[in-house]
């Protein structure tokens, strides 16, 4: 009733609540944690009802606040609520939201066989890779995407291992080793032959490098390091470590001295009852310079003041090898 006593009636009256404040977390909405221990989960919700806009509360179960977006994230693995607070005041609360993470972290391990021998490429890395998620992926430090590797000189390589989710695992240095040194003759000696018809040559080696033990097989089918009482020839050596690594050296040569012999000689006449006779020889062979011992004394090529008769001369080369010769000096004719 207004003033002048005017009436109006209302037959109805519609009163609008504002709708409750839904929370849902539709599947695909928690983004689990990608590698143990790592801050990259997060929380999605979707909200029905209410009136914007909306103020979010989520904590973890120490009651700690954590965000206060509508999308919680770089989170850890944990347990997590969100509290929802509208325009008006009206709340929703929904707990309970597991953010999950892999149970263990990726780790690798490896193992190698080194090369036994220098320059070799025998090595192999094989790796063992235990937690994150499968598949894994490999990169190495030489573009190799294989998980083991084979057939490798020796060197320091790098692997990066990652997993389906990202998480990497990095081994900075794998040391694939060899002998310091290869096997090889550091050495030798040869000694030839003293004498025509000896055999006292020798062949002395000093072997280094690759692994001892060594073993030899002569062309001459011996089997020591060094080897002796040779005759002329070439000689070589097949040379293995304790690995089996190879070594095949060069022909050695052996030389026999020639024959010590008179290359020319001159005899001169003995004057009867005289001692004017003269052998003058000339020696080849063998290794010079010589010595020469005459019969009757004299001590170089040329043995004089003879008599007639038979002369023995020995000739000794540098070595010491001995031969022996005869002359005769005749009478001069009268």
């Amino acid at each position: 009733t207004d003033d002048y006593g005017c009436v109006a009636e209302l037959d109805s009256l519609q009163v609008v609540l504002p709708t409750q404040v839904g929370i849902q977390t539709p599947s695909g909405s928690i983004h689990h944690v990608s590698c143990k221990g790592g801050m990259d989960g997060s929380i999605t919700i979707q909200l029905s009802g209410g009136t914007a806009p909306f103020t979010y509360i989520w904590t973890n179960l120490q009651g700690d606040t954590v965000s206060t977006e509508a999308v919680a994230d770089s989170l850890p693995a944990g347990t997590y609520a969100v509290k929802v607070v509208d325009q008006i005041g009206c709340t929703a609360f929904k707990g309970n939201l597991k953010v999950n993470e892999p149970a263990t972290s990726m780790q690798v391990t490896y193992q190698v066989t080194n090369n036994l021998c220098y320059g070799g490429t025998s090595g192999l890395i094989n790796l063992n890779v235990m937690g994150g998620t499968l598949p894994y992926s490999f990169l190495w430090n030489n573009d190799a995407t294989l998980e083991d590797l084979f057939n490798l000189p020796a060197g320091n390589y790098a692997v990066t291992v990652t997993d389906h989710n990202g998480c990497t695992f990095t081994l900075d240095s794998i040391p694939l080793t060899q002998p310091l040194d290869s096997l090889h003759v550091s050495a030798f000696e040869v000694g030839q032959i003293s004498c025509f018809g000896a055999k006292d040559g020798y062949i002395d080696l000093t072997v280094t490098g690759g692994t001892p033990q060594y073993n030899y097989i002569w062309s001459n089918n011996k089997f020591t390091q060094d080897i002796q009482n040779l005759g002329p020839g070439a000689y070589s050596c097949f040379i293995s470590d304790a690995f089996g690594c190879q070594y095949q050296t060069m022909n050695f040569i052996i030389v026999e001295p020639s024959q010590i012999e008179v290359a020319d000689f001159e005899i001169t006449p003995s004057g009867v009852g005289t001692a004017n006779g003269v052998i003058e020889v000339t020696i080849s062979g063998g290794i010079p310079f010589y010595t020469y011992q005459w019969s009757n004394g004299d001590t170089g090529p040329v043995a004089d003041s003879l008599t007639a008769g038979e002369y023995t001369l020995q000739v000794y080369d540098f070595n010491g090898c001995l031969m022996t010769f005869e002359f005769v000096v005749p009478d001069k004719p009268v």
